[in-house]
């Protein structure tokens, strides 16, 4: 997978995700001064490539989504509130791989799982968090060699 082609998808996912009501933030690529109460982060997990036909390349990904929020602000952020954004990010991923998405800019060619867990323990930036993780699992980019 080239770089150009992963950023790329991962750009048009965080733009999915940020359109999502209650998602405070959602850059495509991390930071660590994240200052909003509930953000997204998004990052490539595992990538694998393929002989495609000649020509061609095909990588398989697994691209992840974590919503999350500061421990200490859990109290102030209903657990179930996060949950219903979380959905609603998976949900969304799910309507762009549906005949009325765009397949996310048409930047991946199709997906095959969309898993989400919970995070009861998530360090970023020295910074203990909870929240939900969405992973699009088998996301296949074919493009020109």
């Amino acid at each position: 997978m080239t770089a150009h082609e992963i950023d790329t998808a991962i750009t048009a996912i965080a733009a999915v995700t940020a359109s999502v009501s209650g998602v405070d933030a959602a850059p495509a690529f991390a930071i660590f001064n994240v200052r909003e109460n509930i953000f997204a982060l998004h990052y490539v997990m595992t990538s694998q490539s393929e002989i495609a036909p000649i020509g061609t390349m095909r990588d398989l990904a697994v691209i992840a989504c974590d919503i999350i929020t500061p421990f200490v602000d859990v109290l102030s952020t209903d657990l179930q509130e996060i949950l219903q954004i979380a959905k609603a990010v998976k949900l969304a991923f799910v309507r762009e791989a549906s005949s009325g998405g765009d397949m996310f800019s048409n930047t991946i060619s199709t997906f095959g799982i969309c898993r989400m867990e919970f995070l009861p323990n998530y360090i970023y930036g020295n910074t203990q968090y909870i929240g939900y993780r969405i992973m699009l699992e088998d996301v296949k980019l074919e493009y020109d060699l």
